[in-house]
């Protein structure tokens, strides 16, 4: 992080510039130039400018250089715990106790600050001039001037250093009952297959920024994580530690669990557990409640209904998740529709059995979750969350931001954000650029939620925008009528979350297109969960 040489370098030149302008001098008189009186000061620093808070580890250093001229008393001053250093310092150096030379202040010109303590550091600098100084910084608002204190001139300067401790892994374990673990014990951790444990990182030393659980093969890369071990066997568990963030100094730390797992077979049935879904090639997902042991042959056990039965269906394959075999996999030889409506059913005929020895449990018509893509391919940007990112004003003078509490105390649609727009009048609003491509010859549903105040005027444009063109533009009414939200219906109450369905037709596969929510006049509205997906309606 450091580049520690920069100083020396600087100091060399000004000594050669020094010895070049007199060697140049036609007079062989020497004369003596007019004193005069400058501040300035350099840090090793790989940063440029310098910000306000330098970061660094704890039990690593910085260098600063204090390059003022003709000032009539100099020193540094550091915090006790913090000492200063001996140089050279070598590149490839790491530890550097035996360096040590002292602490408090110094009157050196460059010194190098050992920080032994973390969190904010501070190291001043204390010059004295007879005449007054100024510091040039990047810009006029970095410019430092001198304080007169009686007949002289006074730079105090403060810098701030951020300083970071080594990661020190805390963690707490429990059942899903709330149970705490002993999980610094060497003692054995019994857990069912299937079962979960909740995990939670407690560190409080070094400021990690990145997780990654794995116990049984179970991982998660949330700081607190629910882990369902599956597999059965005896296993040790870790915690891997980072600090990743930019521009901050990095670490490192794998926190190995003491007390090992086992994980025995489960004493619950082995059933269906979760939503029954689909993927995007029209894979059928069965989520069950533990792995099962390899087989083959079990089509005939199952049966998928599509729409009542009124379009049938054959199943060509029965299989388990090749990475995860708690999860069933069920492929068709006919084509679905996201317009479908599918269940699947399991007789409980079947010999196949969990690899505990457990035997499936029979279910009848488990609905399926079909597969759905928003083109506005990002949480930030479709349901605002993480205070959102992309979307900006336009039309007038109107006002955008993203908020976490609801009109009313009105529940969000989806996630913890929505966006709030406030419009002084008509074609003002917010816009969303350049967020996707889309096939051609395909159509497509622009769907969002939508709340208007009391008061706000009764109408609100989705206008979806090819390059800077229209393409498409779709009027609604925020009065709900006989039939729904739509342009002419009877005047209604406002005050509640609305839904909002618009069919885009044919769009073409460029890539420059927009969404614009542009309320018909003065009011505050509230957006949430903008989705555009693909129409597929069975024929």
């Amino acid at each position: 992080m450091k580049k520690h040489n920069i100083k020396y370098n600087l100091i060399m030149v000004i000594a050669i510039l020094a010895v070049i302008f007199t060697a140049c001098n036609k007079d062989d008189e020497y004369d003596q130039p007019n004193s005069f009186s400058d501040v300035g000061w350099y840090i090793a620093y790989e940063q440029s400018p310098w910000p306000d808070t330098l970061l660094t580890n704890k039990d690593d250093y910085l260098t600063f250089s204090d390059l003022s001229q003709n000032a009539i008393s100099h020193k540094w001053e550091i915090e006790s715990g913090n000492f200063f250093l001996e140089g050279p310092i070598q590149r490839l150096d790491s530890i550097f106790d035996d360096k040590i030379i002292g602490s408090g202040s110094s009157e050196d010109k460059t010194v190098s600050v050992l920080f032994k303590n973390s969190g904010y550091n501070h190291v001043r600098l204390f010059n004295i001039f007879k005449d007054s100084v100024t510091f040039r910084g990047p810009t006029e608002e970095d410019n430092i001037s001198a304080v007169k204190v009686g007949e002289n001139w006074v730079i105090d300067k403060t810098f701030v250093v951020d300083v970071y401790d080594t990661i020190v892994p805390t963690i707490r374990i429990e059942r899903s009952n709330g149970e705490i673990l002993n999980h610094t014990s060497t003692d054995t951790i019994y857990v069912e297959a299937g079962d979960a444990i909740n995990v939670f990182d407690l560190t409080e030393t070094g400021r990690p920024d990145d997780w990654n659980w794995n116990i049984g093969g179970s991982t998660s890369t949330e700081k607190d994580a629910t882990l369902v071990l599956k597999k059965l066997g005896a296993f040790n568990g870790t915690l891997t530690l980072r600090r990743t963030g930019q521009n901050i100094p990095g670490d490192y730390e794998q926190y190995k669990i003491p007390a090992p797992f086992k994980v025995i077979p489960s004493s619950q049935p082995f059933r269906l557990t979760g939503n029954v879904y689909e993927l995007e090639d029209q894979t059928i997902v069965v989520p069950f409640n533990g792995e099962f042991a390899p087989f083959i042959d079990h089509e005939s056990y199952f049966t998928v209904t599509v729409n009542g039965g009124a379009n049938p269906v054959t199943i060509s394959n029965v299989s388990t998740d090749p990475n995860d075999a708690t999860l069933l996999w069920i492929t068709l030889n006919e084509t679905i529709y996201r317009s479908d409506n599918i269940t699947v059913s399991y007789d409980g005929n079947g010999t196949f059995k969990s690899t505990d020895t457990r035997e499936p449990e029979a279910f009848t018509d488990a609905p399926v979750t079909m597969h759905n893509y928003n083109y506005i391919n990002s949480d930030v940007m479709a349901s605002f969350e993480e205070a959102g990112t992309g979307w900006e004003e336009r039309g007038g003078p109107t006002s955008i931001e993203y908020i976490t509490t609801a009109p009313s105390g009105e529940p969000i649609p989806d996630g913890n954000y929505i966006l709030k727009i406030v419009s002084s009048g008509g074609g003002q609003g917010a816009i969303l650029k350049d967020f996707g491509s889309f096939e051609p010859g395909v159509d497509y549903k622009l769907s969002y939620w939508v709340y208007a105040e009391p008061g706000s005027a009764n109408s609100c444009r989705a206008d979806f925008l090819v390059g800077n063109n229209d393409a498409f533009n779709f009027w609604q009414s925020l009065n709900p009528g006989p039939a729904g939200w739509q342009a002419g219906a009877a005047p209604g109450a406002f005050g509640e979350w609305r839904k909002i369905d618009n069919k885009i037709i044919n769009v073409d596969n460029a890539n420059d297109h927009s969404i614009f929510f542009r309320p018909n006049g003065a009011g505050t509205y509230y957006f949430d969960n903008i989705y555009i997906e693909k129409v597929d309606v069975r024929p």
